[in-house]
């Protein structure tokens, strides 16, 4: 029976799903570096502890003190595997986050439009922030270097980890919709990489039917691949054009009403509250660009 230990933020759900099923004799013990939890150091140091039990430890670079990737592989240089942390703009180019990550501003979804936010901040009218989601909008404001940018990204990720993953998710893209929001790869990229992942460690592994296995991301906050983009890119694929909230009861919402909710959202607060934070290439190339009300 072969140990894990898992070292992850909130793709941690998917690792230990894959993991379930791809390797039915192991155990998993897991923390999630990206929870409320993870912040007390009691925790952090139980779960440390348990780290000497581990035949293999998998870990994302990120995590807190001792527990972040390079502590953890120096003292346990023999069995911990740095996988990488999945982030990918490419295909939602003006998906954003609203306020610094102690505050995130969470209405009516994690995930901001900045070409809404950029219509609201401009006074125009919720139809017009509508029809700002289009490719020549987003080209003016951009947005379109969100592949390249995406890519250059993870490949100085990658500088972190024992199997990059910046070729994959380029190629797999092309092909497939391997995100369902910016930092939430689907369940069949991970099961892609992590296939690699157990290879080079030399771990035995089942093959599995992931289309069988529900993606435990989907039920957070997702945002479409919309279709102007996808045409941009001459994707084989097309996906829901609705945005979906967790926090308003697993609720679906099309172009108007996510724009609605938006606006509804930024008239009720302070318009300090409604700054681009991240993803940190959108932030630089704004700033560029002087389109400086935003963030």
């Amino acid at each position: 029976m072969v140990a894990i230990h898992l070292i992850a933020n909130c793709q941690r759900e998917t690792i230990e799903l894959l993991i379930e099923h791809m390797l039915p004799e192991a155990t998993v013990r897991a923390i999630d570096y990206s929870r409320p939890e993870a912040l007390c150091e009691e925790t952090r140091r139980a779960f440390h502890e348990r780290l000497k039990e581990a035949d293999f430890i998998l870990v994302q670079p990120g995590g807190l003190s001792f527990l972040d990737h390079v502590s953890v592989k120096q003292e346990f240089l023999n069995k911990t595997f740095v996988m990488a942390n999945f982030y990918f703009r490419g295909l939602f180019p003006d998906s954003c986050y609203l306020g610094d990550i102690t505050d995130r501003f969470q209405e009516p979804s994690l995930y901001h439009s900045v070409a809404v936010l950029d219509a609201f901040k401009k006074g125009k009218s919720e139809k017009a922030a509508a029809e700002s989601l289009c490719l020549e909008n987003f080209q003016r404001l951009g947005l379109m270097e969100a592949w390249d940018s995406s890519l250059e990204e993870m490949r100085r990720r990658d500088a972190m980890v024992d199997l990059p993953v910046a070729g994959l998710i380029d190629s797999y893209c092309r092909e497939r919709p391997g995100f369902l929001a910016v930092n939430h790869p689907s369940i069949a990229l991970m099961y892609v990489y992590l296939r690699s992942v157990f290879d080079q460690l030399g771990i035995k592994h089942r093959t599995i039917n992931v289309a069988a296995l529900k993606d435990p991301l989907r039920v957070h906050d997702m945002t479409p691949i919309l279709d102007d983009v996808a045409v941009h890119y001459e994707l084989p694929y097309r996906t829901t054009q609705h945005w979906f909230s967790q926090h308003l009861g697993q609720k679906f919402m099309n172009r108007a009403e996510y724009v609605k909710r938006c606006y509804a959202a930024y008239r009720a607060v302070d318009t300090k509250r409604l700054t681009v934070h991240s993803p940190l290439d959108m932030v630089e190339s704004l700033r560029r660009l002087g389109i400086g009300h935003l963030v």
